[in-house]
């Protein structure tokens, strides 16, 4: 019990072969491990537990346990912050690999796309994409404009399609509707429509 010369603080300290190993200071932190990355930091005054030099160093973490109140504020934050998690829920993992199932709620994003209840969506205007399930929408898929019935490409549920400017190579079987002529259901060609 004392001053540590080091520290400059009062408090109650360990050491081992003339290395400070712990240290409950007056001022309400502490510390147990040498220090280094092995080393556990605790902030009392601010209710922060760090270790490995805390989440903005490589192999440091930090958890927060005092701010609830500020939703942005992180709450565990791991080496460099690749790895963070606010109090809101807010999730950032870089290079994460999931395995099972990923819910996402209505409003979210994933790599760019938003997720609606029936509808996955990316861009805007004429780089607008949507995929669809909404029972009152006929389009499944629709590219080139937000609205689906002016979309320049659509697909509906039932098949039909609507490309404008296509070009379609190989084979076309039809057994009705008209390609600069119209192909009736018996078989027969006929010019115009």
């Amino acid at each position: 019990m004392g001053k540590d010369s080091a520290q400059n603080k009062i408090g109650l300290y360990g050491y081992k072969d003339g290395v400070s190993t712990f240290g409950l200071r007056e001022d309400g932190t502490a510390y147990f491990g040498a220090s280094g990355k092995g080393r556990i930091d605790i902030d009392g005054t601010q209710a922060i537990i760090s270790g490995g030099g805390g989440g903005d160093s490589a192999n440091g973490m930090t958890i927060t346990l005092a701010k609830q109140n500020d939703a942005k504020n992180d709450a565990i934050r791991i080496g460099n912050g690749n790895f963070v998690v606010a109090y809101d829920g807010t999730l950032i993992a870089k290079n994460a690999n999931i395995e099972g199932v990923l819910t996402a709620g209505t409003g979210s994003k994933i790599g760019g796309w938003t997720i609606q209840a029936t509808k996955l969506e990316n861009g805007s205007n004429s780089n607008y994409v949507a995929l669809n399930t909404d029972a009152d929408i006929d389009e499944a898929i629709w590219a080139g404009n937000a609205t689906s019935t002016k979309a320049p490409f659509r697909v509906t549920k039932k098949g039909s399609l609507v490309a404008t400017d296509a070009t379609i190579t190989g084979v076309i079987n039809a057994s009705k509707g008209y390609i600069g002529y119209t192909v009736n259901s018996d078989g027969s060609i006929s010019k115009g429509w």
